[in-house]
Parts: C-alpha cells; structure tokens; sequence
C-alpha cells in the first residue's frame, strides 16, 4: 500500500562477478494512498512499462494508470488512466506495442479486454473483449507460421459463478479475429 507522499522504488540489478549489484535505482510516486502495482513490463534496456490501479469501493470509482517509464531515471514517457483494472501485459516488438489484459471491477461484471497500446504515445486499442470471463494468462508469439498472435488463456463462469470451462484461444495479432480455441469444460 503507498501512502499519499510515499513514493514506490525499484531496483535494477546488473550480474557482472558473479553478485548482483544495482545498475540503477529510482522512485515514481503514484500519487495514490491504496495503490496497487498489477504489472512491470521489460520494453528495452531503457525503458519498461507499469500498470497500477485502485479498486473500487462505495464511494470511489476504479482507477488504473499504464505507463512506460525511462529505467535510467523513472521518468514517464506517457501515461495513460482508466478504470479496468491492468493483470497483465506483454510486449509485441513486431508491431510496437504493449498488450495488456484489463479486468473490470466485479461489482461492474466479468469481463475483459485485451487492449494494445502504442509504445510511441500510449494510445489504447481495445483488442477483443469477452464477458462472463476472467482471464488467466496471455502469451505473445508466433503460433501459426503466420506472424506474431497472441494466445488468451480464460476461465468462465456459470449462474452460481463457479468456473465451469477453461479456454485457450490464439488470436492475430488484430486481437478480434481467432485463429483456434482450446477449452475444458468441468466435470459435472
């Protein structure tokens, strides 16, 4: 939890002899009480992408913050704010972007997006969507000799919101159009 004030730090850790010693170190405030950090993305040897929100409560909205920072310094290079909560994120080198799994609070459904953002300024594209869902990992790779797609792992959920399948579909790289799917359902 990060008090207001209170800034989060990371530690960059360089192997040269055998021991770890900090090649860099820097703080970032996110200005927020209750922040949680949900992700930290390697982009390139200057440069990572964080995700943090804050959960909703009953008299606050859901708030998330995506950001790529310089790793020399801790400087944004852009952020972005939504209210979808980041889980995960991969970078995708072939088209420059970020791609990131976001889950809304439970008190607004289950459901999720898999959102891309431009390295360059941060803009978001939502990918695909998908509702009665929770996601359980995502991947970035060439699985299909036909460029790079991702693969989306899911649970879903019946009436009594026990999960009763999990599914792993590849997606191109647009995100929308599916390529294959895999699922198990539950044994009844």
């Amino acid at each position: 939890m990060v008090e207001p004030g209170v800034e989060c730090g990371f530690l960059f850790l360089r192997c040269t002899t055998g021991a770890l010693t900090p090649a860099a170190t820097w703080l970032y405030d996110t200005g927020r009480r209750n922040g949680r950090w949900a992700s930290v993305t390697p982009k390139s040897d200057s440069a990572a992408a964080l995700s943090w929100y804050v959960r909703k409560t009953a008299t606050t909205t859901a708030a998330s913050r995506t950001l790529v920072i310089d790793t020399a310094d801790g400087t944004p290079r852009w952020p972005t704010a939504g209210t979808m909560y980041g889980r995960e994120a991969v970078h995708d080198p072939s088209r420059n972007r970020l791609v990131a799994i976001e889950q809304a609070d439970y008190r607004d459904g289950v459901w999720y997006q898999l959102a891309g953002y431009d390295l360059a300024d941060g803009t978001r594209t939502v990918l695909d969507e998908r509702v009665n869902a929770l996601r359980t990992d995502l991947a970035v790779g060439e699985m299909k000799s036909g460029g790079t797609e991702y693969a989306v792992a899911e649970a879903t959920l019946d009436d009594n919101l026990y999960i009763n399948a999990a599914t792993v579909r590849g997606l191109r790289g647009d995100g929308g159009t599916e390529l294959w799917s895999s699922t198990v359902k539950a044994a009844s």
